[in-house]
């Protein structure tokens, strides 16, 4: 819509950001992910369908993620993802940080950025704290949490970029 003119190909319009969803049916008040009120800005939710917290914290942390069972697992978060992109969603994000498990998988099935998880910026972020600052991360489910979340010792590669996202903030 940049140009002031509709393309046609959608259902709606106006959303800016796309968020997958695990399927719950807790309270989602004013400044909670699942609540569109929260943003400043148009957002779509997309719940997918059959996930739950426990299956993606846990149940997600266990197969190898070249595995034929974890791809097949997160079939339905590509399907997801894929549905925002043609809706006209220019970024997309998650309801849960552990689906930093599937951040490459989520970027391999679309053409737009994809942040995942809040844990792919713990390692840009240290260097901006100052020395006296500790950092701690407050899981769901700490005993989940593994070294398969950390997409990598240093997710911006060293040259301050997060992983998937080019220089000009499109996804690889």
């Amino acid at each position: 819509m940049e140009s002031g003119l509709l393309k046609g190909g959608q259902n709606v319009y106006g959303h800016r950001v796309g968020i997958l969803m695990i399927e719950t049916h807790i309270p989602r008040p004013a400044g909670a992910i699942g609540n569109a009120s929260s943003f400043a800005f148009q957002v779509m939710h997309y719940v997918v369908k059959g996930t739950s917290g426990n299956g993606t914290v846990r149940d997600l942390g266990a197969p190898d993620p070249d595995s034929m069972e974890f791809r097949q697992a997160i079939a339905p978060w590509l399907d997801g993802a894929r549905y925002l992109e043609q809706q006209g969603c220019h970024a997309i994000t998650t309801s849960c940080g552990f689906s930093v498990l599937f951040q490459h998988h989520l970027l391999e099935a679309v053409s737009i950025p994809v942040f995942s998880s809040s844990l792919m910026l713990t390692h840009s972020l240290l260097p901006l704290c100052e020395e006296s600052v500790v950092s701690v991360l407050l899981p769901v489910r700490t005993p989940s949490l593994s070294r398969a979340h950390r997409p990598c010792e240093d997710p911006c590669g060293g040259d301050g970029r997060l992983p998937g996202v080019r220089r000009n903030g499109m996804a690889k």
